[in-house]
C-alpha cells in the first residue's frame, strides 16, 4: 500500500511559479509513487480573504490550477479544508495541549503584534488535518520546519494524554531551491508584488519580464538566472551562465531567454486551466469526490480524537 503524503496550499489566488516550481511541480513527480492528498485550505485564507464569493471562486480556480499542472484525480486527492468540520474540532482539542512559548517558538508571535489569531494559530490547523488524516509524510516548504516540528510535538502530548492514537508523520522537502526569486530579486511572494502567475497571459509575461529589474546589472543577471534554473537543463544553464561571465550576453538577451523558456513551461498550463474553468459543474465534481475520499481517509481516527476526548 502506497505511503500517505499530504500538502496544502491556501485558497488566496492563482499559484505563482515560485509555487509551481518549489511544491507543485515536484508534487507532481510523487504521484506515482505516494498517495497524494492536496488540501485546499480556505480556513487558513480568512484573514486574507474576506469576500465570501472570491473565497469560493479562488477554491475552484486553485483547483483548475492543479489539474491543469497534472494532478491525477484517479491516484490523488484533492478538497477544501472546511468541508471536513470536525478538523476545527480537533484543532481546538490540540490548541489545548500547546503553550503560548511553544507557539512564540514557531511563530515569533511577541515580535509581531498585529499578526492575527488565525495566522498565529496556523500550525494547529496544519497539525490537526495532518494527524486526523492520519498522514505518513507531509510535504512542504523548508520554512514550515518549525510547524511540521510542533505536529509531532503535539502528537506525542496527545497520545501521552489521551492513548496511543496519532501518527507522527514525517517530513519531505522539495530538492529544488526553496527560494525562487522574484521580479525585483527578493523571495516571489505576492506581499511584495513580483511575481508571475502560473498562468500569465504571454503579453503580461512579456512584459514582466522585460521589466525585471534588480538593485544592479549584476543582481537582474542573478534573478534571471535563478528563473532559469528551474527549466534549463545543468548544462544548458552552465552555458548561459558562461557567456554572462565573459559580457557575450547582455541583459536584453538573458531576458528574451528567459521568456521563452517561462513561456514554454506555462503555456500548456494556462491552455487547460482556462478549458477546466469552463467546465465548473466538473470542478465541483472534482472536490465532492475528493472530500468523500478524504472523509473516508478520516473518518477512524477523527472518531477516536474525539471520542478519546469525550466529545463522542
Amino acid at each position: 500500500m502506497k505511503k500517505i503524503i499530504l500538502t496544502g496550499i491556501r485558497s488566496t489566488g492563482i499559484p505563482h511559479i515560485g509555487n509551481y516550481y518549489g511544491s507543485i511541480k515536484p508534487l507532481m513527480n510523487l504521484q506515482t509513487e505516494y498517495h497524494v492528498f492536496q488540501l485546499i485550505a480556505d480556513l487558513h485564507a480568512i484573514p486574507h480573504v474576506r469576500d465570501p464569493l472570491i473565497m469560493n471562486d479562488n477554491v475552484r480556480t486553485i483547483t483548475a490550477c492543479y489539474l491543469a499542472c497534472g494532478l491525477d484525480v484517479e491516484r490523488s486527492v484533492i478538497w477544501r479544508q472546511s468541508q471536513i468540520q470536525e478538523m476545527a474540532w480537533i484543532a481546538l482539542i490540540l490548541m489545548s495541549l500547546l503553550t503560548a512559548d511553544e507557539l512564540n517558538e514557531v511563530m515569533e508571535i511577541s515580535n509581531n503584534g498585529n499578526m492575527d489569531l488565525v495566522s498565529c494559530l496556523y500550525p494547529t490547523l496544519m497539525a490537526a488535518d495532518t494527524l486526523m488524516m492520519g498522514a505518513d509524510l507531509v510535504f512542504a516548504g523548508r520554512d514550515h520546519v518549525n510547524g511540521l516540528m510542533l505536529i509531532n510535538k503535539l502528537s506525542q502530548k496527545y497520545n501521552a494524554v489521551y492513548g496511543d492514537i496519532l501518527i507522527e508523520p514525517e517530513s519531505i522537502f522539495s530538492d529544488l531551491n526553496e527560494m525562487v526569486r522574484g521580479l525585483d530579486g527578493r523571495k516571489m511572494s505576492k506581499s511584495f508584488n513580483n511575481t508571475i502567475s502560473i498562468i500569465e497571459s504571454e503579453e503580461d509575461l512579456y512584459r514582466k519580464i522585460m521589466g525585471l529589474q534588480g538593485v544592479s546589472e549584476t543582481d537582474s543577471f542573478a534573478t534571471i538566472v535563478d528563473l532559469l534554473s528551474h527549466s534549463l537543463s545543468s548544462n544548458e544553464l552552465e552555458a548561459v551562465k558562461e557567456k554572462i561571465r565573459l559580457k557575450e550576453m547582455r541583459l536584453p538577451e538573458a531576458k528574451n531567454i528567459l521568456f521563452e523558456n517561462l513561456e514554454k513551461e506555462i503555456s500548456p498550463i494556462r491552455d487547460e486551466f482556462y478549458i477546466l474553468l469552463k467546465q465548473p459543474d466538473y470542478l465541483n465534481q472534482v472536490l465532492l469526490d475528493g472530500l468523500r475520499k478524504a472523509e473516508e481517509q478520516a473518518a477512524l481516527r477523527k472518531s477516536k480524537i474525539l471520542a478519546s476526548a469525550g466529545f463522542r
